[in-house]
């Protein structure tokens, strides 16, 4: 069993001030399960994790995304001290996490999979997941908002060749665009990306394309937009060639919880989450512990917790779109303790309310 075990993003929260962080990533997590949701409010996002458990320097992480760069470490100590206290976590990005040195273990759901050098993994943005830090390693997350990546495979976009319009359907196409369509957003979906050749062909091709990519982030100038859609693509052209590499879709779920689940979902975007467990039982016609279970299962967190967070979204959006004051803004998301309401908002965005507003106006 793995022995360290640690969310992919989680530093961030210990290394940049609230403002910073929360400019472009924010958090929510369930204490019962531990298990997180991470939020990035950006296009994409490049991360490089390198693991040297045995070393006095164990942990180091370079972001890069639109405007932003963060480089951090860990010593033993912080090291030892962080990792055993993460749990399961999910993005609202579709992650795409290439291995580049090492043995690299991650648990998505309730499996723990091994990836060699050159295999990858893209996970959407309902997969619960959690590394394993235990082991030498150094691999690389693309992380890729929803819009973003259907965007790069939208066949609506002006496409100039043939070859494009008449793209074949492959499993990374259908993964693509069945996961990002609008009537089938809360599958448990990820696909994985096993080589058929070498590591030279690797690093000659996929290293070399990240390493690209990773220099038009640093450096960009005018069409940097249009070639870092490009050097995506065409990482994601390398993956879905069947002479390059073997793909393997993973669903997991089943029909009858999915349909429970997105029916929870939409009653939770229409009440803005107040709504409760009693409520969803009498408009779903199915037990509370079941519609408990479902959601668990697909989100790591209780009814309360899930609602919590479409509250959170919406007082978010109030208070960057409208003049309301808090108080307003908790008595119309039906909050009779202040309290309670910045204690929670709080805990999902870093900040209070006030400091949020004025962070979303700059």
């Amino acid at each position: 069993m793995p022995q360290y075990m640690i969310p992919h993003g989680t530093i961030l929260s210990h290394t940049l001030d609230a403002n910073t962080q929360t400019s472009i990533f924010s958090f929510f997590t369930e204490e019962e399960t531990r298990s997180s949701y991470y939020r990035a409010n950006i296009p994409f996002c490049l991360d490089f994790t390198t693991l040297h458990p045995e070393t006095d320097i164990p942990f180091l992480m370079t972001v890069t995304a639109p405007d932003f760069f963060l480089h951090t470490s860990l010593n033993q100590k912080e090291f030892e001290q962080l990792m055993p206290k993460q749990g399961m976590h999910q993005h609202n990005t579709y992650d795409l996490i290439f291995i580049l040195e090492g043995e690299f273990y991650q648990r998505i759901e309730n499996e723990w999979h091994r990836y060699i050098p050159g295999s990858c993994c893209l996970l959407n943005t309902n997969v619960r997941h959690m590394e394993d830090y235990s082991r030498n390693c150094r691999f690389v997350t693309l992380s890729l908002a929803p819009d973003f990546l259907k965007s790069l495979f939208s066949r609506e976009q002006e496409l100039i060749f043939q070859v494009e319009r008449e793209r074949k359907e492959t499993d990374l196409t259908k993964f693509i665009l069945q996961n990002t369509s609008e009537d089938d957003q809360i599958g448990k979906n990820y696909i994985d990306f096993i080589p058929r050749l070498g590591k030279q062909w690797i690093q000659n091709n996929i290293h070399h394309t990240f390493d690209v990519l990773t220099q038009q982030i640093l450096t960009p100038g005018d069409g940097s937009t249009f070639m870092i859609k490009a050097l995506i693509c065409q990482i994601f052209r390398f993956l879905d060639c069947e002479e390059y590499y073997h793909t393997q879709p993973i669903h997991l779920g089943n029909s009858v919880e999915t349909s429970i689940f997105t029916t929870v979902t939409k009653y939770m975007e229409k009440t803005h989450g107040r709504i409760s467990r009693s409520e969803l039982a009498n408009l779903l016609n199915y037990s509370g512990s079941t519609i408990s279970t479902v959601v668990r299962k697909y989100t790591g967190m209780s009814i309360f917790s899930y609602g919590t967070s479409f509250t959170m979204q919406e007082a978010a959006r109030l208070l960057s779109s409208t003049s309301l004051n808090v108080s307003e803004i908790a008595t119309r998301l039906s909050f009779s303790d202040r309290t309670h309401f910045y204690k929670l908002f709080r805990e999902a965005y870093g900040m209070t309310p006030k400091e949020y507003r004025k962070q979303s106006k700059k």
